[in-house]
């Protein structure tokens, strides 16, 4: 490429000179402590599943043992993430990570996260000090771990993990209605570029496939005492992989749950006085803007009100792994007022704006989160709105259970069709603020006594005490029911009260109630055209018989599900839906004799469990050769509690690749009860006992115990150290 680029807009040419790349921002402060003063603070205890609680005398040795721990158990995903964070995983993959890259910078992830450390609250800035400690002095002290490209780890790169795994992966490419190809598009008219063939998009991205929670108290709870349902649905692999940990300190930071590879806390679980689940909502948070140049030589002039802006270009230069050997590839962007120029289509620009990207506070919010002791602290700490599209649901020693649909909504004008792209030349289309945590749809303490939310609207999150529908502006609330939701009513009204093993029975159903909606259809169908498709009589006798329940000996599961799935690809086909319904059976059934020599296949033989090593490159080796476990879970549009995403991909068996990841059930008393399962155990080593040894567990729905106080976790603990002085 020549050292200008040519920008096409709309049929005109733009000679766009390259700029100097951006900063990088300014000197990080130094650190005082060395990694033996953290290290002596720090004391880890792994109990019998591996699970790490990390002692500090404060929250920043607490952070230190932290990384340590994650670093032991998943150095490779870590460094992973955090490539990825930066914007050099071409760097590793080769083009495949250009434009992941490309996005990323034009986001400009690294000079906001540099940023953003300075503005910190010290104690924020602390813990981002000591986790960042932790993971260098597992270098320092593992010298046969060699890293892929990363040998020192900074303070601010966690900041760039959350930007890049919230904003980048999910706001950007799943909640801004910009269909996938339109990325591709503008990187290739920024670059005028012919071809890009030889580009992945986005390769790394593992799709989180909703998650389930709830909270029943007083009425609905035998003892009285509040319990909760801690159940995200993640991918077992990639960027969104979750790992569960404990940290507490002496200054009375107490909490367990998950993580993410890179967090310094865990973000989701609880502590000795209250806890909360988080489930994706569909809050309006991004705005695409529609943005029209104007030829007008090297200014990048472009139409707003009755007169013109003029747009920031900048370049940088990335490193692309060729075999042995790196290209340095120019990139190009181009920024308005509404935000960065990432999307194009038929012809026109859209600039990207996204609630509080370019804001700090984040992290503040979950540490304020984690640190507070009831609900009074949890509002005000949740009330900053820094962190976006969880729907909190909530529990307390004291008996309180709350739902708020969270995020940072934008106000805006309700003459726009804010679903499309809108004209960013209109000055009615900017934003007016944000919308308060009181303006959002809540629920307290409902006299149902049970709250749930599963990623469905949050106006039928109880019984009869929901949010009012015309309270709220058209723009905020964009979900509707689904099955997961549906069900989960269903079982909380039906219950009279809950005991604590009850309501952990009850998180692992398998009913599907989208087969209750979907076979009377089939059946309706065969009823009618039955005379044309007699060979699948014993099918439909099997999926008669059958009581929507999936299990691991279920034929009946197997045929409904892959049923399910073929009828949706058959409908661009053109088939009428009788008709749709009957071929798509009869596919299913040949496709399983086929593959397996009998349509008689139980859903457990199919339906398996194996955890493969996730090389950073894209690639799942799943092997029918190689040892799994029968799993009944299905998946989240089935509406079964057990969540269980799984697909064959040049394999026999389909195998999970997301789902229940971290579940937890917890009664809030004067002695905290409380369960807990991670998909498949908290080593990433496969020579280590931990790295499948909760996987039985998990498809059986056999939680373990979770211990939460010191006492507890001395009383448990199979070996204790100080980081670095672990004998392996």
């Amino acid at each position: 490429m020549n050292r200008s680029t040519v920008l096409s807009l709309g049929g005109a040419a733009l000679l766009l000179p390259f700029l100097l790349p951006f900063s990088t921002g300014s000197p990080l402060p130094p650190r005082t402590d060395t990694p033996s003063d953290y290290a002596e603070r720090v004391t880890i205890y792994r109990d019998s599943f591996g699970v790490p609680h990390i002692h500090g005398e404060d929250d920043a040795s607490a952070a230190f043992g932290f990384a340590y721990a994650q670093a032991e158990d998943n150095f490779t995903i870590i460094e992973d993430n955090f490539i990825d964070a930066l914007g050099r995983s071409a760097e590793v993959v080769g083009e495949a990570g250009i434009l992941d890259d490309w996005l990323n910078r034009a986001l400009e992830i690294v000079p906001l996260s540099q940023a953003e450390f300075g503005q910190l609250s010290p104690a924020v800035q602390a813990i981002c000090e000591g986790y960042a400690a932790g993971l260098n002095h597992y270098l320092a002290t593992h010298p046969e771990v060699q890293p892929k490209l990363l040998e020192t780890f900074e303070p601010w790169h966690t900041l760039a993990f959350i930007r890049y795994l919230y904003y980048q992966r999910v706001l950007l490419q799943s909640y801004a209605n910009l269909p996938s190809d339109n990325f591709k598009r503008a990187y290739q008219a920024l670059h005028a570029a012919s071809d890009t063939s030889g580009l992945g998009f986005l390769n790394k991205k593992m799709p989180g496939e909703g998650s389930n929670t709830w909270a029943v108290n007083g009425p609905k709870s035998h003892s009285g005492n509040p319990l909760l349902f801690i159940n995200p649905h993640l991918a077992f692999f990639g960027n969104a992989q979750v790992y569960e940990a404990h940290i507490l300190s002496d200054t009375g930071w107490n909490f367990t749950g998950y993580t993410r590879f890179g967090f310094p806390l865990p973000y989701v679980g609880f502590g000795e006085k209250l806890g909360w689940s988080s489930t994706d909502n569909q809050a309006d948070l991004v705005d695409a803007y529609t943005v029209t140049f104007e030829a007008d030589g090297e200014h990048l002039a472009y139409r707003y009100a009755d007169g013109r802006r003029r747009a920031t270009q900048w370049t940088d230069t990335l490193r692309v792994r060729r075999d042995d050997s790196f290209d340095r590839v120019p990139l190009t962007f181009v920024k308005t007022h509404h935000g960065p120029v990432v999307s194009s289509q038929d012809g026109q620009f859209h600039a990207v704006r996204m609630a509080k990207f370019e804001d700090p506070g984040w992290l503040e919010q979950w540490y304020q989160m984690t640190k507070a002791q009831n609900l009074a602290e949890f509002r005000q700490a949740a009330a900053r709105l820094d962190v976006q599209f969880g729907n909190y649901l909530y529990a307390d020693v004291e008996g309180n259970i709350w739902y708020v649909y969270n995020g940072a909504v934008p106000r805006r004008s309700k003459a726009f069709d804010w679903s499309q792209p809108v004209d960013g030349s209109d000055p009615d289309t900017e934003w007016r603020g944000y919308h308060t945590l009181d303006e959002l749809p809540q629920v307290l303490n409902p006299t149902s006594g049970w709250i749930q939310n599963c990623n469905g609207t949050p106006l039928l999150a109880t019984r009869d005490d929901n949010p009012d529908a015309a309270a709220f502006p058209s723009y905020m609330i964009r979900e509707r029911d689904n099955n997961r939701s549906e069900q989960s009513r269903r079982l909380l009204e039906a219950t009279e009260t809950f005991t604590y093993d009850s309501f952990r029975a009850q998180s692992y159903t398998t009913y599907l109630l989208s087969a209750e909606k979907e076979l009377p259809r089939l059946f309706a169908a065969w009823d009618r055209l039955g005379q044309s498709f007699e060979d699948l009589a014993a099918t439909i006798d099997t999926l008669r018989a059958w009581d929507q329940t999936s299990t691991t000996a279920s034929v009946a599961t197997t045929l409904y599900i892959h049923w399910s799935e073929r009828r949706q690809r058959l409908r661009s086909e053109g088939y009428r839906r009788l008709d749709r319904d009957l071929v798509a059976l009869r596919d299913v059934r040949n496709n399983l004799q086929h593959t397996w020599g009998t349509w008689h296949v139980p859903w457990g033989d199919i339906n398996r469990l194996q955890r493969v090593l996730d090389h950073g490159d894209n690639t799942l080796r799943f092997d029918d050769d190689q040892p799994s476990l029968p799993v009944a879970g299905a998946p989240g549009w089935t509406g079964a509690m057990f969540t269980f995403w799984s697909r064959a991909d040049g394999t026999k068996k389909r195998y999970g690749r997301g789902g229940n990841s971290y579940v937890s059930v917890v009664e809030f008393g004067d002695r905290i009860t409380a369960g807990s399962l991670h998909t498949f155990g908290s080593s990433g080593d496969p020579a280590s006992p931990h790295f499948f040894d909760q996987g039985a567990r998990y498809a059986e729905g056999a939680y373990k115990q979770a211990y939460l106080t010191l006492e507890e976790v001395r009383a448990h603990a199979e070996e204790a150290y100080r980081p670095g002085a672990r004998k392996d």
